[in-house]
C-alpha cells in the first residue's frame, strides 16, 4: 500500500480586510523518511512587532508538536489501515493569518487542514494573542482581557449564544445540541479592529456542511468586560 504525506508549510500570513500583508515564513526543519516527506516552516512576526522576540518560539513550538502528532497519526493511519480499505493520499497543511498588529496587540491563527481518510478532511484553528499583561509583554488568553468574575463569564457565554442563534449555520444551537461553551472554545479568539472573533471547527455548532463559523462580539458590546489595565484597554477606547 502505498500513502502520501504532501509538504507541510506555513503559508504567506495576509490581514483579513483591505490591508492584505504578506509575511515571510521561516524555514524550520525537513523531515524525509522514505515515502514520508514533511518541510515544516513557521511564520516570521513582522520585524516592527515589540512582540516579535517572544512570540516567534512560542508559534514555532506549538505548531511544531502539531506537526508531529498528525505525522504519528499519518503513519498509524498508513501501517494499519482498516481492513480492506486501500490508503489514500493524505495531506496536512497550514494556513496562517494575521488579524491585528498594532503596538498594542498582535493577533493571528493558524489553520491546520488535514485528510486522514474518511469521507472528507477536516480543519482545526489554533489563535495566538500577545500583548502587555500586567506591565510587561506575554501571550494572553480571553481572561486576561475580560474581567473573570461569574457574572462576565455568564455575559460572553450569552452573548456568544446570541450571535450563534442568529447564525442559520449554528444548527446545534436551533436544536439544543449545543448549550455551552467549552474552556478550549472561548480561549479560541482573534483580536480584530473592531471586537473579538471566535473561530469554530466545523461540527462545533452544526453540520460538516456549516464549515467553520466565525462569532464576532463588537467592542462596543463588551464595554463593562474588558480588562481597564488589560491588554484591550486601549483598543475598546477607540
Amino acid at each position: 500500500m502505498k500513502a502520501t504525506l504532501v509538504s507541510v508549510s506555513l503559508l504567506s500570513f495576509s490581514a483579513i480586510g483591505s490591508a492584505q500583508t504578506p509575511m515571510e515564513v521561516l524555514k524550520i526543519q525537513n523531515l524525509n523518511k522514505g515515502k514520508w516527506n514533511i518541510v515544516f516552516s513557521s511564520p516570521v512576526v513582522p520585524y516592527k512587532s515589540p512582540f516579535r522576540k517572544m512570540a516567534e518560539p512560542i508559534i514555532q513550538k506549538q505548531e511544531k508538536s502539531v506537526m508531529e502528532h498528525i505525522y504519528v497519526e499519518m503513519k498509524k493511519t498508513h501501517n494499519e489501515p482498516h481492513p480492506g480499505w486501500k490508503v489514500p493520499e493524505l495531506y496536512y497543511e497550514n494556513t496562517p493569518l494575521l488579524w491585528l498588529e498594532t503596538q498594542q496587540v498582535l493577533s493571528l491563527e493558524v489553520t491546520g487542514e488535514h485528510y486522514m481518510g474518511g469521507a472528507h478532511g477536516m480543519t482545526n484553528v489554533r489563535t495566538y494573542n500577545f500583548g502587555m499583561v500586567g506591565g510587561k509583554p506575554a501571550r494572553f488568553g480571553i481572561w486576561d482581557a475580560l474581567y473573570s468574575h461569574p457574572e462576565a463569564k455568564d455575559n460572553l457565554k450569552y452573548m456568544l449564544l446570541g450571535k450563534a442563534m442568529k447564525d442559520d449555520r449554528c444548527a446545534w444551537i436551533d436544536e439544543g445540541v449545543v448549550t455551552e461553551f467549552s474552556v478550549e472554545q472561548l480561549q479560541r479568539f482573534v483580536v480584530t479592529k473592531t471586537g473579538l472573533r471566535f473561530p469554530f471547527d466545523p461540527y462545533e455548532l452544526g453540520p460538516y456542511a456549516a464549515g467553520r463559523i466565525d462569532l464576532e462580539i463588537p467592542f462596543s458590546e463588551l464595554k463593562g468586560l474588558i480588562r481597564k489595565n488589560g491588554p484591550l484597554a486601549s483598543l475598546s477606547a477607540k
